[in-house]
């Protein structure tokens, strides 16, 4: 029988090279345990994670044998490293305990040294392939791993199955509206992603528990805490989310938020948003706005966190760049449109008399839509330019409507939107990361394509997608591959493995790369216009240095 390696420590003086990199490390042998349920004709996961980055050099894995029946196999190509499968061939314990050196040089299915992130894992699936039940099998599994940090490293099990994940949205049992979109868009997002797990041969869903929060989202969110489910889904309002981001971070809860970005949120915590916050959008705005020749904005908005961040990150950044910001007009939620209407043409009417027309910007977020179908009535309005947020992008009632449609095509209405995965710009860098994972995530992201997300979304939610709908399917992959990654619903790791899946997956969106708040980041913006009563994209807009 190989022998075992003993626990000991060692520490290396000096350097030592690995994978191309010298740098001083620890190297640690340790013997770890997992007690395996004895069940016949069932896969169990072996899992192994460790608390910081190692390399590992040696792993031997040992199943013994409990009765003289107990037999174990695992099947080829089933291992898997940080969630994508490793070549490999079948393995059998035969009629004896089953001692599988997993990396090894030369020997070990896994060449060493082999790197681990801590944000990832190894998983081993045992197959027990006699048809008696037992007694837990105690497998051990003996390392020598490297480390710069003192590291510790573990075996568990990943049982798979359903996992709950709440999805949470405002919907009062709407069918349409933005909250119903984006909940409905999320659901998209999930029965992808479960369709792709089914592709791999992975034994666990994702299993929704869609939610109407309209009740309160606090008692929502604690509802399915205290059910089990520390994994969830929106809510799409950054209002709404700041009610419960306390309670999230207190009780270990991850939760991705499509569109919940109001800077003022942002925090290197266990809340993630599949969007750019409000910051980077607005300093984006306001730097097309000057681009565009204004000189003078007019902010108008519904006060809310949400709004008051953007119209915050527009002025700031429009007066960086040598603007002037007038003051602006805020109202409340049910102010009458007409009368903020007509304030806002008296307004307008003096900047343009004062710096000319075509020097004069009103941005307007859209907390009162009514506020754009009364606009059309002022002839002061409709002589400078409009600008608006990207919730806008896409918005049907919009353009279907003729005296409105005609007023943003002749203003010249502008909305920017992070830029999505679709279009011929983003055939090299899907085939670049497709060619990098010949099986897995990538290619499989890739095949769907974004056209044909749209083209569903849009059916289902009865509104043409803009980035808001897309971000809400993006949400669904991220978390399911956060927990691909780590073999794991442990949510301490799915945070850790959180930037280094959004770094990988290419998803509705484009690449997802996570700033250290947990927001997406983005290198350019969509220019969104209505022409001929239709939203058209005219260019990209790509943020000053």
């Amino acid at each position: 029988m190989r022998q075992i390696l003993t626990a000991l420590l060692v520490t290396v003086v000096g350097t030592m090279s690995v994978a191309g990199a010298a740098y001083a490390q620890t190297v640690t042998g340790d013997t770890i345990q997992y007690h395996m349920p004895d069940e016949p004709e069932t896969t169990h996961k072996l899992v192994l994670s460790c608390s910081e980055d190692v390399t590992i050099y040696r792993l031997d894995l040992y199943v013994p044998r409990n009765d003289r029946t107990d037999k174990y196999g695992i099947d080829e190509h089933s291992i898997l490293l940080n969630g994508e499968s490793v070549t490999h061939e079948a393995q059998d314990s035969g009629t004896g305990h089953m001692w599988l050196s997993v990396v090894d040089s030369g020997v070990g299915i896994l060449e060493q040294p082999l790197d681990l992130p801590a944000s990832g894992s190894l998983a081993i699936p045992v197959t027990m392939l006699d048809d008696t039940a037992g007694l837990p099998t105690k497998v051990a599994a003996h390392i020598l791993y490297g480390s710069q940090q003192q590291a510790a490293c573990f075996l568990n099990g990943f049982a798979g199955g359903d996992i709950p994940v709440g999805v949470l949205s405002p919907t009062a049992g709407a069918t349409t509206g933005y909250e119903a979109e984006t909940m409905e868009a999320t659901l998209v997002g999930v029965e992808h992603f479960n369709r792709f797990l089914t592709d791999i041969g992975e034994n666990w869903r994702l299993d929704p528990i869609p939610l109407d929060t309209a009740g309160g989202l606090p008692d929502a969110v604690s509802g399915l805490f205290m059910n089990g489910t520390t994994m969830m889904l929106g809510p799409p309002i950054s209002g709404t989310l700041a009610g419960v981001m306390d309670y999230v971070n207190d009780n270990d809860i991850v939760l991705i938020s499509c569109c919940a970005n109001a800077h003022t949120l942002s925090a290197p915590d266990n809340v993630f948003r599949s969007l750019p916050d409000t910051r980077s959008v607005g300093t984006a705005l306001a730097e097309y706005m000057i681009q565009d020749g204004r000189t003078v904005l007019l902010p108008v908005w519904q006060s809310n966190l949400w709004s008051d961040d953007y119209v915050e990150a527009v002025s700031e950044r429009f007066v960086q760049l040598g603007g002037e910001v007038a003051e602006g007009i805020q109202y409340a939620y049910g102010d009458d449109a007409v009368q903020v209407a007509a304030d806002m043409d008296g307004v307008v009417s003096s900047l343009a008399d004062e710096h000319g027309a075509d020097s004069v910007a009103v941005f307007a977020t859209p907390g009162n839509s009514n506020l754009l179908f009364e606009a059309p009535a002022h002839d002061a309005l409709g002589q400078v330019g409009w600008y608006g947020t990207f919730n806008a992008v896409g918005e049907d009632a919009f353009v279907s409507n003729e005296s409105l449609a005609a007023f943003l095509e002749g203003t010249g209405f502008v909305a920017l939107q992070v830029e999505t995965g679709v279009g011929p710009s983003h055939d090299a860098p899907r085939q670049e990361i497709a060619e990098r994972s010949a099986d897995g995530l990538h290619r499989y992201v890739d095949r769907l394509y974004v056209e044909a997300i749209s083209i569903e979304i849009t059916e289902r939610s009865k509104r043409t997608v803009n980035a808001n709908t897309l971000a809400a399917y993006d949400s669904a992959w991220l978390l399911g591959l956060s927990i691909l990654r780590t073999q794991s619903t442990d949510t301490a790791s799915i945070v850790d493995a959180m930037h280094g899946v959004g770094s990988e997956y290419y998803g509705a969106l484009g690449m997802h790369s996570l700033d250290e708040n947990g927001d997406l980041t983005t290198d350019a913006y969509e220019v969104w216009t209505v022409r001929d009563s239709h939203w058209t994209m005219t260019g990209l807009h790509y943020p000053m240095p």
